[in-house]
């Protein structure tokens, strides 16, 4: 900050002491240099935080596709495994009451 000193009067030797108007905006000006300053900070570390979230989302959408199609694989396996038991279970019934015969 500048100060602008003026005598008051000649004769008491007195100096008040005056700010000027240039000085009163060169404090605005570094204000708002501050204040931008800090608005594109803040908007940068918004600009991460989104683009982190944004990884985030697409990874565990992408983690929860494959555990789908994982489940469906297994859940199908698991029916054609028990489809190929009711055949094998129907098969030896089927031997077995063909062996069975009233003597």
């Amino acid at each position: 900050m500048v100060k602008v000193f003026t005598k008051k009067e000649e004769s008491s030797g007195e100096i008040e002491e005056v700010e000027t108007l240039a000085n009163q905006g060169d404090s605005a000006k570094q204000e708002d240099a501050l204040l931008l300053q800090s608005l594109k900070k803040e908007e940068s570390e918004l600009l991460e935080e989104r683009q982190n979230l944004a990884s985030l989302r697409e990874s565990l959408q992408s983690k929860a596709k494959n555990e789908i199609e994982n489940r469906k694989t297994n859940i199908q396996k698991l029916k054609d495994e028990i489809s190929g038991l009711k055949v094998e279970c129907e098969a030896l019934a089927e031997s077995l009451n063909a062996g069975l015969v009233p003597r």
